[in-house]
């Protein structure tokens, strides 16, 4: 063998022995304890995650001490018999922020869960005078009997994803839209009228109910109007003259599938 060879034959197996001797000295790198997790660990209001760990870690031993309000908790659960889960459901009126709890019986170790902002739809509804449907809403309005009044809607869309399926009613009139399709982009507002004119004969009060969605995530708008008739009956139930006024209301996301 050539002198080179033989020296670069020597300082690999040179190379090797050092290895060697530093894997006997501190031995083979652990894998990380994965510990306690949350999962999904950001989440909105009204959303499912879960509280889960090994079970070769440990199992909580006691209930979950969480500074979240009406927290719902399912009990503990052994998945395949090498994994503890605790699913939870958050109340749609959680504030956004970050929540840190521990989990009882495990040395008290802390899972973080981040809670977005809610993610909400707008409804607006009032009543003109003319077929002029734009973002001047009034909060009421007051009519002589016999004139024609036209209800004007305003969707806007506070979600971060498009809206795709729509339905509208109103409790004076019954059904005005259902399951229509049409896109309304994240952060956009669309005005258009529905179900006029009508001419105005008696007090109507009236609640109009937004429902729109996109995949299996559904969110609900109100929004609660009335409408003043000089010289007529009053009367709180549906007519074929009425109109509808008034600023959004409650606004809560409804989660379904």
């Amino acid at each position: 063998m050539a002198l080179n060879d033989r020296k670069r034959h020597l300082a690999v197996v040179g190379a090797l022995i050092a290895l060697w001797c530093t894997f006997l000295e501190v031995g083979p790198v652990a894998a990380a304890d994965p510990g306690p997790y949350v999962s999904p660990s950001i989440v909105p209001p009204g959303a499912e995650f879960a509280v889960g760990g090994p079970v070769d870690d440990c199992i909580p031993t006691g209930p979950f001490s969480v500074s979240i309000p009406a927290l719902k908790a399912s009990q503990l659960a052994v998945n395949s018999g090498t994994q503890w889960a605790a699913h939870f459901t958050l109340p749609l009126d959680t504030p956004a922020g970050e929540y840190t709890f521990p989990v009882p019986g495990c040395g008290e170790p802390t899972v973080t869960l981040t809670v977005l902002p809610a993610e909400v739809i707008e409804l607006t509804v009032s009543l003109k005078t003319a077929n002029d449907c734009n973002s001047t809403m009034s909060p009421s309005l007051t009519v002589p009997e016999g004139e024609s009044v036209w209800t004007c809607y305003g969707f806007t869309n506070h979600t971060a994803s498009v809206l795709h399926i729509h339905s509208l009613s109103e409790s004076a009139y019954g059904p005005l839209l259902t399951n229509f399709s049409y896109d309304l982009p994240a952060g956009a507002t669309l005005y258009s009228g529905f179900g006029g004119p009508r001419v105005a004969h008696t007090n109507v009060v009236s609640t109009a109910t937004w429902t729109a969605g996109f995949g299996a995530r559904t969110f609900v708008a109100t929004a609660v109007s009335d409408l003043t008739v000089l010289a007529g009956p009053t009367s709180t139930s549906a007519a074929p003259s009425t109109s509808t006024s008034a600023v959004a209301v409650t606004v809560r996301p409804v989660f379904t599938g």
